[in-house]
């Protein structure tokens, strides 16, 4: 489930082969560009699609770090969503 999950595709094959101490998240193009003025590596990944994020967890399958992290983030309670069997 995870073929093509480009978050999936960054940490195995890329992140796991370079000697990186510690790892940011940006959310915008201006920091990036602050990264990659300080020298620092920086990807830009595209948002994954729910149906992908949905089909890895149904199957049971944890995601790697950040690759459901939202933004911006919905308020708490503003968004409900009923999932059915």
């Amino acid at each position: 489930p995870y073929k093509g999950f480009e978050v999936s595709i960054l940490h195995k094959l890329v992140l796991r082969k370079l000697p990186i101490k510690s790892i940011s998240y940006v959310h915008s193009i201006k920091e990036l560009k602050k990264m990659v003025n300080a020298k620092k590596i920086a990807c830009i990944l595209r948002p994954p699609r729910l149906s992908t994020i949905f089909s890895i967890a149904t199957q049971g399958y944890l995601l790697p770090q950040k690759s459901t992290y939202f933004y911006p983030k919905v308020l708490s309670g503003l968004m409900v969503r009923r999932f059915e069997k």
